[in-house]
């Protein structure tokens, strides 16, 4: 996936692997509407990703959350959070892209607090958290540190779809339900 988005990206742009399944694009000197594009591009490209494992064949799917930085942006927290924000209004929408707004992170705040909190509810009262792991690959060198494995832990929503433990850990965070 890294290799994919670096391809979408500029020269001058960073790609990074934040966490889980997340992932963070750093366009320094970008203009919104540049940003918008490369935003559109990526997600083309994932969409068009397709990949095997134990002959099955998979597609992925991405949504995207802009900020635009300025010296006044506040701190790192708070940028990622506000691309947060973003990115569940994308979700939320059914689109990719989502720019971020002050005026959604409230909506945002006010819907999806509540409906996380249910959902983690009964998720505990039901024991219906799943564990996965996942093996850790170099993609550059040899990896002769030997074996590493990521573990995670999943959650399916009322549709039965899956949902990133990004989505829902903060809510469980917020809420003191991580204890």
């Amino acid at each position: 996936m890294s290799k994919l988005l670096r391809e979408q990206v500029r020269d001058s742009d960073t790609v990074a692997r934040i966490g889980g399944d997340e992932f963070g694009l750093l366009l320094i000197g970008c203009p919104l509407d540049k940003a918008r594009q490369i935003a559109d591009d990526v997600c083309r490209e994932v969409a068009d990703f397709r990949f095997v494992w134990k002959d099955r064949l998979f597609n992925i799917g991405v949504s995207v959350g802009l900020v635009e930085l300025a010296r006044d942006s506040g701190t790192l927290e708070e940028a990622m959070a506000s691309a947060d924000t973003a990115c569940y209004v994308a979700k939320r929408q059914g689109g990719h892209v989502a720019v971020y707004s002050a005026r959604d992170e409230i909506q945002a705040r006010q819907s999806g607090e509540i409906q996380w909190l249910q959902l983690l509810q009964t998720a505990l009262r039901d024991n219906t958290f799943e564990l996965y792991c996942q093996p850790i690959i170099p993609a550059f060198g040899s990896g002769e540190d030997g074996p590493a494995m990521e573990v995670f832990v999943r959650l399916k929503d009322d549709a039965g779809q899956q949902v990133s433990t990004a989505e829902f850990l903060k809510a469980a965070e917020r809420y003191r339900l991580t204890r």
